[in-house]
């Protein structure tokens, strides 16, 4: 099992390198793995499944990468969870192709004093001032500055709900739940003669601020469908909550009664399914797998669809679509499929009696080949394909996500 999760955290680890550092522009990050337990011939588990049971949090580190970008660069931050609570925080500049943790965690420990061990630093969210490269440090309840220069650690009053409100590092405090929908938006446009303030609201119904938007003022903010946002005038009174919706949406706050916006989920692709149909973000496009390989066409055209691969087979066919976020690229994984060979037994003392049964079913074995996946990258505007130069992902049943 540990060469088998530490393959898992190498290849994991390749993938997220490349698109995360090599794709520039399009924000892709492989975050788990899907869990598609096969048919057996029994709808069993894996043997192995079977007898470990569930474990809260597994036994594999570093298999989850989840970006938090700094407004206004190719930067981005992300932590990593690890064996007996311990974490790391990493920093990637795309720009630069370059990784590396994002700051001095035993000079920070040691500034912070006390019983502060560098590998258990207490840090939920991070933001990066990129003229000074000053980091600021937040816990649940103390702020920090750290000067990487000077090696210096100075707490700031700096308030929890007004550092970069609206920018992308605010996404951290919406904390994704089970229940949460995609990445969407919410524009609101206050045409009140009088600030308004946003306030994202909890499953426990804590109220975090997102700081206010003056009268006659415009912001986008970023949200997942499904959470609930409180508007309040600025006598703190509240004008009404919303529940944001799947695809972006736009609020108008002009003193009458908001009504709540009823969520409205995308249906989700069923577990296990091979996802070979998908529609762009923008709307503009639909992939799909044909004849094995990838193609697209535009939603409502008349033109022949758009061929961007050609060496899927029946063998090795295209699959799990997903778009980039600005609807130029998709990722799309080719799978060699691998038959599983029977194993035969004899039933000795068959139910009912009578003589012995030989009996069989598939079973993989040690030796035997396991599915393997390729990554591949399209760029819908060129029509072109990049095959990155990282191993192939193999294993009976886990099958690699992109989200």
């Amino acid at each position: 099992m540990s060469m088998m999760r530490d393959l898992f955290q190498s290849k994991l680890l390749q993938w997220v390198a490349f698109v995360c550092l090599s794709w520039q522009g399009t924000q892709f990050a492989f975050a788990e793995f899907e869990d598609d337990t096969p048919e057996n011939g029994f709808g069993l588990a894996s043997p192995q499944q079977r007898n470990r049971g569930e474990r809260p949090g597994g036994r594999i580190y570093r298999n989850r990468v989840e970006p938090h970008w700094i407004d206004g660069t190719q930067i981005f931050w992300y932590r990593n969870d690890l064996a007996q609570g311990a974490r790391e925080f990493i920093a990637v500049d795309a720009s630069l192709s370059k990784r590396e943790r994002a700051f001095d965690h035993e000079a920070v420990a040691k500034a912070m004093g006390g019983d502060v061990k560098s590998t258990h630093l207490p840090f939920e969210r991070l933001d990066l001032s990129p003229t000074d490269k000053t980091w600021l440090l937040s816990t649940n309840d103390k702020t920090y500055v750290w000067d990487p220069t000077q090696k210096t650690l100075v707490e700031t009053t700096t308030p929890r709900g007004t550092n970069d409100s609206n920018g992308p590092n605010s996404n951290d405090r919406q904390r994704r739940t089970a229940g949460t929908g995609g990445d969407s938006s919410i524009t609101f446009e206050n045409k009140t003669k009088s600030p308004i303030e946003l306030f994202w609201l909890s499953g426990a119904g804590e109220k975090q601020s997102y700081g206010k938007i003056e009268a006659g003022a415009t912001r986008e903010q970023h949200t997942f469908g499904g959470h609930r946002w409180l508007i309040a005038n600025d006598k703190g009174e509240s004008l009404g909550e919303i529940l944001a919706l799947d695809t972006p949406s736009t609020i108008v706050v002009d003193g009458r009664p908001i009504a709540a916006v009823v969520p409205n989920r995308r249906p989700q692709p069923p577990r296990g399914s091979r996802n070979r149909d998908s529609l762009s973000p923008d709307g503009k496009w639909r992939a799909h797998v044909e004849n094995h390989n990838v193609v697209v066409r535009r939603v409502g055209s008349d033109e022949p669809s758009l061929v961007l691969s050609r060496d899927g087979t029946e063998s090795e066919a295209y699959g799990q679509l997903t778009w980039a976020p600005d609807s130029l690229a998709i990722v799309a994984f080719r799978e060699k499929v691998a038959e599983k060979q029977p194993v035969h037994w004899i039933r000795s003392s068959p139910v009912g009696g009578g003589r012995a049964l030989l009996e069989s079913r598939p079973y993989v074995l040690p030796g035997d080949v396991f599915p393997t996946y390729e990554l591949n990258l399209f760029k819908v505007d060129t029509a072109s394909q990049i095959k990155p130069m990282v191993d192939r992902f193999e294993h009976e049943w886990l099958r690699p996500r992109v989200r």
